[in-house]
């Protein structure tokens, strides 16, 4: 299942299901925490504007992020950036909340795996446009 969006219009294929309000009670080790923040740090990521950003705002469980040119998934805890070319996931029982710009919200369900393919990039008619593969599992998304 994909799904694209141009600001303030959605087209949706594929099943999308609706899932309860997070939790915010999420549990992580401190090592887990350390390696997210380090690998946030250590990539440069000078040609990208706040708006091409999302950021984790919430996570029940655990979720996992593949940063782009990455080999290796690190926590994806509240917080953490994601852009163009990431990949986050949720494992056993977890789920996990994306804020985009515009108020814009994904929601994963456990044991989902999204691919952030473009993050409002701009198209050559000047809007910004962002896709979103969904590898596994389930989301549900609020688009403004």
């Amino acid at each position: 299942m994909s799904f694209r969006f141009r600001s303030k219009a959605a087209v949706i294929t594929g099943t999308v299901f609706l899932f309860a309000v997070f939790l915010s009670n999420t549990r992580f080790e401190a090592a887990d925490v350390a390696r997210a923040k380090a690998a946030d740090s250590s990539v440069v990521r000078t040609d990208l504007t706040v708006k091409h950003r999302g950021e984790v705002t919430d996570v029940e469980g655990q979720a996992r992020r593949l940063p782009m040119l990455a080999q290796d998934w690190i926590a994806a805890v509240k917080g953490s950036e994601v852009i163009s070319g990431d990949k986050v996931r949720t494992l056993r029982d977890s789920r996990a909340e994306l804020a985009l710009k515009e108020l814009n919200i994904i929601r994963m369900a456990p044991l989902t795996t999204i691919d952030i393919v473009k993050l409002y990039e701009e198209t050559k008619e000047g809007r910004d446009e962002t896709a979103i593969n969904v590898e596994k599992g389930d989301i549900w998304a609020l688009i403004n």
